[in-house]
C-alpha cells in the first residue's frame, strides 16, 4: 500500500498510481482510516477520483455482520459520485468527466455475463467484491460508469444509485396508490416519499427516530406511530422501509384489502405472520432489491429537480470521522443519507 508506480499503456501511455486514504473493514469488523494504493486502471477500466460517497444500508449491514464482503480488509462505498481520473485501453471517457456508478459488479463467469455482464445472475455490489468510494480514488469496470450533467452538484449526483433502487421497488406496483404507510424512513423510505407525493399519494409514515420524522413532515407526510397505522388498516401500498422486530407483520395489518405491500429493507431475523391474514386481504408482498436499468432515469430526475431531492441529506463527514460516524449509525438512526466527502474539491 506504499509507493508509486508507473503502469505503462501503448495508447494511454504511463498512468501512475495513486496514493490516498481510505476507510478499512477488517475481517472483525473494525473499521479505520489507513493508506491506500489505486493502481493505474487495467484494460476496460476507469480509475474515478471520489469527490461524494453515500453511506447505504448495504454499507451498514456488512459493518455489522461481516457478510457479503469477499476479501478483507475490503474499502466499502458503493454510492459514488466523481469525476474520471483515467482510462485503461480501450476507454474513451473524457479525463475530468463528471460521472455516477452502478454500484453493481458483475461476476464474469457466468452464462449470462457472457452475453451482457449488465445481466449478471451473481452480481455483489462495488465495495464487497473490488474496493469502493470510501476513498479518493477507485478502479471500476467502464460499463459501470455514467455521466452525469456538470452542473448537477455532486451531493445531489451521489442519490442516483439509492434513487434508481427506490424507483425499481416502485416499479413493482400495478396502479397508482392513493393512500400509502411507509415503515421506517431512511434514505429509501424518504426517497420513495419523495417519488410518491410527486404522484399524489397521500402518505402516513411510522417512524421514531426525529430527524427521519422531521423529514417526513417536512416532504407533507403525515408522521404516525404503527399502533396508529395498525388501527387504521387503509393503505392500498404499504412500504416496510424499516427491517425492525414486527415491521412486516404490522406492514400486513395496516394494509387495505387488495393492498401490496413492498418489502425493501433487509432482516434476517425470523418474524410470526398470520396467513390468514394475507388470503383473506388479498394481499401482494413483493420483496424487493437492487436495480434494474432505472439509473439513467434516476439520474435525469435529480438533474431536473436537485431541489426535490436535496432534503434527503443530512449530514456530511470527511474521511478521517467516517469510522466514528459509521459506528454511531449502527445504534443511532442520527442521520437520514449520510455524505463522504473527499476533502476541499468535493463540489
Amino acid at each position: 500500500m506504499n509507493g508509486a508506480t508507473a503502469q505503462t499503456d501503448d495508447a494511454f501511455g504511463a498512468v501512475e498510481d495513486r496514493d490516498c486514504e481510505a476507510v478499512w473493514l477488517s475481517s472483525d469488523r473494525s473499521v479505520a482510516v489507513g493508506p491506500h494504493c489505486v493502481p493505474g486502471p487495467a484494460a476496460g477500466e476507469v480509475r474515478v477520483a471520489v469527490r461524494w460517497a453515500g453511506v447505504g444500508d448495504s454499507d451498514l449491514h456488512a459493518l455489522r455482520t461481516g457478510e457479503w464482503v469477499r476479501n478483507f480488509p475490503a474499502v466499502l462505498g458503493h454510492e459514488v459520485y466523481g469525476d474520471i481520473d483515467a482510462v485503461g485501453a480501450g476507454v474513451r471517457m473524457a479525463v475530468g468527466t463528471p460521472v455516477v456508478l452502478d454500484s453493481r459488479v458483475p461476476c464474469l463467469d457466468c452464462d449470462a455475463c457472457r452475453r451482457d455482464p449488465n445481466t449478471c445472475a451473481n452480481p455483489a455490489l462495488l465495495g464487497e467484491t473490488r474496493h469502493g468510494g470510501f476513498a479518493a480514488y477507485c478502479n471500476v469496470p467502464a460499463w459501470l460508469v455514467h455521466v452525469v450533467p456538470e452542473d448537477l452538484d455532486g451531493s445531489v449526483a451521489v442519490l442516483a444509485e439509492p434513487l434508481a433502487a427506490a424507483l425499481h421497488a416502485l416499479s413493482h406496483v400495478e396502479s397508482p396508490p392513493r393512500h400509502t404507510a411507509i415503515i421506517g424512513h431512511g434514505p429509501m423510505g424518504a426517497l420513495i416519499h419523495i417519488e410518491l407525493r410527486q404522484a399524489g399519494c397521500a402518505v402516513d409514515v411510522a417512524e421514531p427516530a426525529p430527524i427521519r420524522a422531521a423529514l417526513a413532515e417536512s416532504l407533507q407526510g403525515v408522521v404516525v406511530s404503527r399502533a396508529d397505522l395498525l388501527t387504521e388498516g387503509g393503505h392500498d401500498l404499504v412500504v416496510d422501509a424499516a427491517g425492525s422486530e414486527g415491521s412486516l407483520s404490522d406492514a400486513i395489518r395496516a394494509a387495505a384489502v387488495g393492498a401490496t405491500i413492498l418489502v425493501v429493507a433487509r432482516d434476517e431475523r425470523p418474524i410470526q405472520i398470520v396467513p390468514m391474514q394475507i388470503a383473506e386481504k388479498r394481499l401482494r408482498i413483493v420483496g424487493v432489491n437492487g436495480f434494474a436499468d432505472e439509473l439513467p432515469e434516476a439520474i435525469a430526475r435529480l438533474a431536473a429537480a436537485p431541489q426535490r431531492y436535496r432534503a434527503v441529506v443530512t449530514d456530511s463527514a470527511g474521511i478521517e470521522q467516517l469510522p466514528a460516524r459509521l459506528v454511531r449509525l449502527l445504534d443511532t438512526p442520527d442521520a437520514v443519507k449520510l455524505l463522504v466527502h473527499m476533502g476541499p474539491t468535493a463540489s
